[in-house]
């Protein structure tokens, strides 16, 4: 079976959802912009021009990440 994490992506005043393949949960609790270990997420998450590379989901979606085994992790991006 495929590891799948399903991410609560913050950014302050609002929370966006993603389901990705593979283990995130090295980047649990971790925010862009609060460190300067935070270069591989930002990579993951922005192109070089700042769009999103990921595709979000809504909270049906993400909700059925989880009920399929899932790891859930929350991160995001500090202005």
């Amino acid at each position: 079976m495929k590891i799948k994490t399903a991410v609560i992506y913050n950014e302050v005043e609002e929370l966006k959802y993603l389901v990705v393949d593979g283990d995130w949960t090295r980047f649990q609790g971790i925010y862009i912009n609060s460190s300067e270990d935070t270069d591989e997420l930002s990579e993951l998450i922005y192109d070089e021009y700042g769009r999103y590379r990921v595709e979000f989901t809504d909270l049906q979606g993400f909700a059925a990440a989880i009920r399929d085994g899932a790891l859930v992790v929350q991160c995001g991006f500090l202005p």
